[in-house]
């Protein structure tokens, strides 16, 4: 079984790179990038774990398709492992009915769940894993769960203008609206303390129910009066830089 977190540390040393600056890189908090170089995957629900392993990967040259396959299979081990033990657990608790028709049947049981752990390491080795997928309506969030968009890795552009960056924090319960380069729409409810990372290509888009129960931060710098309390506001960031606020039911201008 493939050490994951030894592949990380070994390849961000080699490339020179420090936390902060992944951090910077990913907006993976610094805590978290220790937690992976020393295979701790519990800090989170399984979904975040597996995007910021691949956001990792990504910034220091790695495989991100193969360090996500070391995972799901050492996941998988993991579970089947509690699996068995449970139920050796349960059969030890019963009395022993020493028959042969029942030690067939364990016999016979124990060789489909090897044929099936087989089966099963052997389609994750041969598939490339989807995305995470959004879980801000998950009976499991978390008030420090930080969820990402990454729909689209943007890099800079010739010209050197980086992508736009966007992040949302829910000081009460809120529904938000996000648009992104006008053609893909993506709707949450967050809870207070809830923080959404998001990025663009040319313009980001926010549309917000109540204005007060959201902190916004553009490029790193935090916006200030972004609207009253039950104020339902459309922002629109664009690549110039220029932030545009509207109250629902006005036009935005067009992005430069």
């Amino acid at each position: 079984m493939e050490n994951i977190g030894k592949k990380l540390r070994e390849a961000r040393e080699q490339r020179h790179k420090s936390y902060e600056g992944i951090h910077r890189q990913t907006r993976i908090p610094v805590h978290h990038l220790k937690q992976l170089e020393n295979n701790e995957f519990t800090f989170l629900p399984e979904t975040y774990v597996k995007s910021f392993l691949k956001n990792y990967a990504e910034a220091i040259g790695l495989n991100p398709d193969e360090i996500l396959g070391y995972y799901l299979a050492k996941q998988e081990k993991v579970r089947r492992i509690k699996e068995a033990q449970e139920r050796m657990a349960e059969l030890s608790k019963k009395p022993r009915v020493r028959n042969q028709v029942l030690e067939w049947a364990l016999g016979i049981g124990a060789v489909l769940l090897l044929a099936s752990l087989i089966f099963v390491y052997i389609q994750y080795r041969s598939h490339i894993y989807a995305k995470p997928t959004d879980h801000f309506n998950d009976t499991t969030n978390r008030r420090s769960a930080v969820l990402a968009i990454h729909e689209t890795k943007y890099t800079a552009t010739e010209s050197g203008v980086f992508p736009l960056e966007v992040q949302i924090t829910a000081t009460d319960k809120v529904w938000v609206k996000l648009i992104i380069d006008d053609d893909k729409v993506r709707k949450y409810t967050l809870s207070s303390g809830q923080e959404l990372i998001g990025n663009a290509e040319d313009k980001f888009e926010v549309v917000v129910e109540n204005a007060s129960k959201i902190r916004c931060k553009f490029r790193g710098k935090e916006l200030t009066n972004i609207g009253k309390s039950g104020e339902k506001v459309h922002l629109s960031f664009k690549q110039n830089g220029l932030v545009e606020k509207k109250r629902v039911g006005e036009n935005l201008q067009p992005s430069s």
